[in-house]
């Protein structure tokens, strides 16, 4: 009888304690994730803030952005004040995360033209207006350009 026992708990209870460790270590090691910041970040969020800029984080679930914005990724983004914020090779949110590939200074009102790293085509061209926000970190890291 003692050795069904301990046979059943071999066979059935042990795996389970391991799998339910597994998934606790799991969710442990996302939460971390999710509060993980760095020297880096940290001293541009000061900067950014104590200049009056507005800071979002978001986590990323689309993959145009690759391999620069991963699905998951926290990015930190900062309110956009004026046209003249926009620079190419900026990743910016207008309806989604882009990069800026190409302004168009002469037109009135100024143009944007952006496209996902990861996409073979640019989006349309649009007023720079529209953008309201600038990626400033990915991950706690400031972006490739």
């Amino acid at each position: 009888m003692k050795k069904d026992r301990i046979f059943l708990f071999i066979i059935f209870i042990a795996p389970l304690i391991l799998i339910m460790l597994y998934i606790l270590a799991i969710k442990q090691e996302n939460k971390e994730n999710l509060n993980y910041t760095n020297m880096e970040e940290s001293n541009l969020l000061c900067n950014y803030s104590s200049l009056g800029y507005h800071i979002n984080k978001t986590i990323t679930c689309c993959g145009s952005m690759m391999p620069n914005i991963n699905n998951s990724d926290v990015v930190t983004y900062i309110k956009v004040n004026s046209v003249k914020d926009i620079s190419v090779g900026d990743i910016v949110l207008y309806r989604y995360f882009h990069r800026v590939i190409s302004i168009n200074d002469s037109a009135n009102p100024v143009r944007c033209l952006t496209k996902g790293d990861n996409n073979k085509f640019p989006d349309d061209w649009f007023d720079c207006k529209n953008i309201n926000w600038k990626v400033v970190c990915i991950n706690g890291f400031t972006p490739k350009t």
